[in-house]
């Protein structure tokens, strides 16, 4: 297993570098904590400042909370695949259509309270890799979340 940044030799002089660059893009971070009322559905922002290519990408999502780490959702562009955690199972969706446009963001179904908590929005594309954490807040209604 090579780290990330290796260098490996491949004879004749070449040398092939296992690299993952940040400045190609950017993830636009959001300025607020997203609300989201229990029961109802809510989304995600991911907002890269570039177009892309959709066959190359790779955006996961992961719940922090408390010492634990949920993989919430994964698009693997390369294999065409998209794969969620069984808590998440059919309460997630990307948005496939605007990945070209550089949406990533997720779409989150019948929140729950459990929900809540830090997510972190990661992309790479190709070589290039960038993050986000995007906090969420669940209520039982708009009225819950005025009264903080």
């Amino acid at each position: 297993k090579l780290a990330e940044g290796a260098i490996l030799s491949i004879g004749n002089g070449y040398n092939l570098c296992f690299c993952l660059h940040t400045g190609q893009f950017k993830i636009i971070p959001p300025q607020n904590p997203v609300i989201a009322i229990i029961g109802e559905g809510v989304v995600l922002p991911c907002q890269l400042t570039t177009q892309n290519n959709p066959e190359t990408i790779t955006v996961q999502w992961i719940l922090s909370r408390h010492s634990e780490k949920i993989d919430v959702s994964t698009y693997d562009g390369p294999n065409k695949k998209e794969r969620q955690d069984e808590r998440y199972q059919g309460r997630t969706q990307f948005f496939q259509t605007e990945f070209q446009a550089g949406n990533v963001s997720l779409n989150l179904k019948d929140v729950i309270v459990s929900d809540k908590g830090k997510y972190t929005c990661s992309v790479t594309l190709e070589t290039w890799y960038d993050e986000v954490v995007v906090e969420l807040d669940a209520f039982r209604s708009l009225r819950d979340s005025e009264l903080l």
